[in-house]
């Protein structure tokens, strides 16, 4: 269900490789491709991520990404790293929160890169996830709709917080013509 169709982002942190000025109709593609990672005989799942600069004019297509799932006692945990590079090398894509609608369709998403733990000024109790270096960096709100529900978003923040996730560094992601 995961790869039924592209997710758009709504919300979501900055990271190196992910700047303020990059954050305008950001999308992630997941397909089951049977692509092939090194040192790894699991399952992969291509990964096709989107977005456009603040011009709205430079197209940004990052390169295709594998997602594997590298500790199989933990499946809802995916590394994810550019297809060439073994897992010891892939970064945490974890999905945290999920809503589905009434045909038990994924509909809204929270992804954390990593186990948050960057204490928040604001609240000590309140965590995120670094904004420096490629892995264990990122936050992420996506819906399957490009113009998601705000009552959805206010439910997927209301639970990064009850989850001790902070949601005060989340830029809003402007979806737009493509």
């Amino acid at each position: 269900e995961y790869t039924r169709a592209t997710w758009y982002v709504q919300k979501q942190q900055v990271n190196a490789y992910q700047p303020a000025t990059e954050l305008y109709c950001v999308t992630a593609t997941y397909n089951l491709e049977n692509g092939k990672v090194p040192l790894f005989g699991g399952p992969v799942i291509s990964v096709y991520n989107r977005a456009t600069k603040e011009n709205m004019n430079d197209q940004i297509n990052g390169g295709v990404l594998c997602a594997r799932i590298a500790d199989a006692s933990e499946p809802d945990k995916f590394s994810v790293a550019p297809c060439f590079l073994p897992n010891i090398f892939a970064g945490p894509y974890w999905p945290i929160y999920l809503e589905t609608n009434a045909n038990g369709e994924y509909t809204i998403v929270v992804v954390s890169g990593g186990q948050p733990d960057v204490v928040l000024s604001e609240n000590p109790t309140i965590c995120t996830t670094k904004e420096r270096g490629i892995n264990n960096s990122g936050l992420w709100i996506l819906a399957r709709d490009p113009e998601a529900d705000p009552a959805a978003i206010a439910r997927a923040e209301a639970a990064m917080l009850s989850m001790g996730v902070g949601t005060s560094e989340l830029a809003d992601v402007p979806q737009g013509t493509q």
